[in-house]
């Protein structure tokens, strides 16, 4: 479910969208996000989407449709969102049709005048509470991802009938986790080369930076309707010893001998790694190599 937004340029001569305009004297970022909901700069060739997000309160983000930069630009928010993603979507709404000499916007695909834009934000606040409180019911023991502006997270049943009590901490939750720009780590499945060789689950670690892995990897790789199941999963970092040669430890070793001062809660599925030094590391990786 998502609120989405559509602006037409009723100018006769049409310019293309200006971005700079959008989000001049604002808090407001545009970003890439790649396959994996994760934010990347938006002119890599890896950006599968744009997405604009208040880089002071770090929500879900809003997506931007500029398939047709000069005539039509559509804007999506995923529901639920918290206040801040909605006062972006609105703004961004009204700046595009200001460009573009807009009296009105299609929200839904029914025609709103943009005096009427604050009414309809408002209504959506309840809105994204009643979703919370549905997605709690949804995810009964187990957790729900929602891909967010920079990446995803994961909230649990509990975690989210709380926000829909509390809508104002569900954004406070989002913004806390993504402001750290941590580097989330994936899981890239390695098959095997020969009779001998396990297929192994590689997790990327990340010298002098946040980064996030998660409490237990994922062994199961699915591949549409089929999936494989992996035997060993390793944390890897490129060039910790000698260069272009990958160090490798276990992945649970791995967390376990992390300092605890080093670590923390990410989300209720992730871990939060505080910025390693490459000897730190090398001293991590050497004692279970």
């Amino acid at each position: 479910m998502s609120r989405e937004i559509t602006i037409k340029n009723s100018r006769w001569f049409k310019k293309r969208l200006n971005y700079e305009d959008i989000i001049d004297g604002t808090s407001f970022v545009i970003d890439g996000q790649d396959e994996h909901d994760r934010r990347i700069d938006v002119d890599d060739s890896d950006a599968v989407m744009q997405i604009i997000y208040d880089s002071e309160c770090i929500g879900r983000g809003v997506l931007i449709d500029v398939a047709d930069n000069s005539k039509t630009v559509r804007l999506e928010l995923p529901l639920p969102a918290p206040e801040a993603d909605f006062r972006v979507l609105y703004t961004v709404a009204r700046r595009i049709a200001s460009q573009w000499g807009a009296k009105s916007i299609l929200l839904d695909g029914e025609k709103v005048e943009l005096t009427d834009l604050d009414e309809c934000m408002e209504k959506k606040f309840a809105i994204s509470t009643h979703f919370l409180s549905y997605f709690a019911e949804e995810a009964g023991d187990g957790a729900l991802t929602l891909p967010c502006a920079t990446l995803p997270i994961c909230l649990n049943s509990q975690q989210l009938t709380n926000f829909s009590k509390d809508y104002k901490t569900f954004g406070q939750y989002l913004h806390e986790r993504q402001s750290h720009y941590p580097f989330y780590s994936i899981a890239w499945y390695v098959g095997s080369i020969g009779p001998d060789t396990q297929n192994v689950v590689k997790y990327v670690a990340i010298p002098d930076g946040n980064f996030v892995l998660p409490n237990s990897p994922e062994m199961t790789y699915h591949d549409g309707e089929n999936s494989i199941e992996y035997d060993q999963a390793v944390v890897a970092i490129p060039n910790l010893f000698k260069e272009g040669e990958i160090a490798e430890v276990d992945f649970l070793q791995f967390l376990s001998h992390v300092p605890d001062d080093k670590k923390t809660e990410f989300d209720c599925e992730h871990t939060l790694i505080y910025p390693l030094s490459i000897e730190e590391l090398q001293a991590i990786f050497s004692s279970q190599m």
